[in-house]
């Protein structure tokens, strides 16, 4: 999907430690990336991503889809 024209985003949803990785083949091949938490487990992957994100004009989002469980929502009413 790096190498399809037609694809402009993806969504990684893989295991922790190949988020920064994927993260960053992604940008490099000029697409948008939507990533769930954790966006890399360490502070040096942060920076490659950062270094790699500022090259571009692409977006990059990460997901906290816990913020969304029903429990989250109980304690926040509470």
């Amino acid at each position: 999907m790096l190498n399809d024209d037609e694809v402009d985003t993806v969504l990684i949803t893989t295991r922790h430690n190949l988020h920064a990785s994927q993260i960053i083949a992604a940008l490099k091949a000029e697409k948008n990336v939507f990533v769930e938490k954790p966006l890399a487990l360490l502070h040096s992957e942060v920076d490659q991503i950062e270094e790699e994100l500022n090259k571009t004009n692409k977006l990059l989002m990460v997901g906290y889809n816990r913020r969304f469980a029903p429990q989250i929502k109980k304690i926040k009413e509470f």
